[in-house]
């Protein structure tokens, strides 16, 4: 673990005492030993009715001491310590009647013609795939559409920008701000920051992922892309509209009736109102 990541772990976990892990199945014995290595006490709940580990043997493999490694053999044992399973038999998250049918099918290899004229119907080059109103909930609404950076960014401008125009709104584009000791950096400085090469995860750790460019509007739809405060319910998923953006008091002048703005510091601060909170 990166001494950031180390030190968020020892401060969250003092006071709870369950770690459930969705998709079970997909955690591989190495995996398990090195998740018990960085918590001491950890409880499990999870799934095995999904995908296998990406790599190295799953859970429930046997140990082959002559082929495992002491990580996978650890990893295994430590899983034979658990003595509680929980099945559950309701399944709750999937509502549409058809579309339950055809996971239920699925799940047993028992899709029928109507099962695959119904995926079929859902290609959107499909003549007879319904057509998609983006102008009505839920899709006027939307924030994310997929978890891809390269389409989820895309999608969320194009939808920042129409709903500027809906609520006659303007857009601003607000820049990243690097400084050091308060100070602006140099050319010479933004130019090594330009060409610095870093741990790809530990950056985006650091920032939250963001561009080096943010659109931000009043009105505008968020949802939060890692945890801030999951007390508060300030976590991954949670939404939100833009209700405030006061801009920086050095921020130069610039003309009202402008629809999108190049603001040269970032805002001050932003009010986002979450729907829901604790």
């Amino acid at each position: 673990l990166a001494r950031n990541s180390l030190k968020k772990l020892i401060e969250f976990w003092p006071h709870r005492l369950y770690l459930i892990v969705d998709e079970k199945s997909m955690l591989s014995r190495k995996f398990f030993a090195r998740l018990s290595a960085a918590l001491s006490k950890a409880k499990n709940l999870a799934d095995f009715h999904q995908f296998p580990p990406v790599k190295g043997g799953p859970l429930y493999w046997l140990m082959d001491p002559s082929k495992d490694g002491a990580e996978e053999l650890l990893g295994r044992s430590l899983y034979e310590q658990f003595q509680v399973a929980v099945r559950l038999t309701q399944q709750v998250h999937v509502v549409d009647t058809e579309w339950h049918d055809l996971l239920q099918h699925t799940r047993h290899g028992s899709c029928r013609i109507r099962h695959i004229n119904m995926l079929r119907s859902l290609i959107i080059t499909n003549p007879n795939c319904p057509a998609t109103d983006f102008t009505s909930p839920p899709r006027n609404n939307a924030v994310h559409s997929t978890p891809r950076h390269s389409v989820r960014r895309q999608w969320n401008t194009a939808m920042g920008f129409e709903r500027c125009r809906q609520n006659g709104r303007q857009m601003f584009t607000v820049p990243a701000l690097d400084t050091i000791g308060g100070q602006g950096l140099t050319l010479r400085e933004r130019f090594a920051v330009a060409t610095k090469t870093s741990n790809r995860a530990e950056k985006a750790e650091e920032h939250g992922g963001l561009p080096d460019a943010v659109l931000l509007s009043i009105g505008m739809k968020v949802v939060i892309t890692f945890n801030v405060e999951t007390d508060l319910d300030v976590a991954i998923g949670a939404r939100g509209e833009v209700v405030k953006v006061v801009l920086h008091e050095d921020e130069p002048f610039f003309s009202p009736p402008k629809s999108v703005v190049e603001l040269q510091r970032p805002p001050a601060y932003v009010i986002v109102k979450m729907m829901s909170t604790k």
